[in-house]
């Protein structure tokens, strides 16, 4: 059943820490997104709308999930496409979390995203790296103590980016039991 369009963050796990289901790609629709198959597509997007689309409800991802793993089911249903308002959000609940959301097409749009913030999501991990590591030490100098203050300034921005970079429309439909 086609419960209607919200907001999905496909880059952070956890729709990016607002809590949700994990996902997984593939299992309905598994043709393999190839460098070829990327560009074409890639070509396409900015061809006719100047590069990839993450908020237009047309070009959104099919995603099957439960819907009582879904707090504001009744604000996305009521949801109106010719409002002008951005897409809602999903509110999950707490279930939602253990559970695993199916991407029923759209993993070439997926791919396309990750492409798009990769750079960012390696330099969050190099920056995860480098924190972890200043935790595992027993001394430290001042200056490893200033690059571990602006390592974690440079964690809550590329957060945020990747936060606002790694939205996407998706049509959610209930896969029941």
């Amino acid at each position: 059943m086609d419960l209607g369009v919200a907001q999905f963050n496909l880059i952070m796990p956890h729709d990016g820490s607002t809590g949700g289901p994990r996902f997984s790609t593939r299992k309905y629709n598994p043709r393999e997104a190839t460098k070829q198959s990327l560009k074409k597509l890639e070509e396409w997007f900015e061809k006719t709308s100047g590069g990839l689309l993450k908020d237009r409800v047309e070009y959104a991802i099919f995603m099957g999930i439960r819907a009582e793993w879904i707090e504001n089911l009744d604000e996305i249903r009521n949801y109106r496409l010719d409002s002008g308002q951005p897409l809602p959000r999903v509110k999950w609940s707490p279930e939602a979390n253990n559970g695993i959301a199916e991407l029923l097409n759209g993993n070439h749009r997926y791919k396309l995203l990750q492409e798009q913030v990769a750079e960012q999501e390696g330099q969050l991990r190099e920056v995860r790296g480098r924190m972890k590591k200043f935790k595992e030490m027993d001394q430290v100098s001042r200056k490893r103590k200033q690059q571990q203050e602006t390592d974690e300034e440079l964690e809550k921005q590329l957060k945020a980016i990747l936060k606002k970079e790694g939205l996407f429309a998706v049509r959610l439909f209930d896969l029941g039991e």
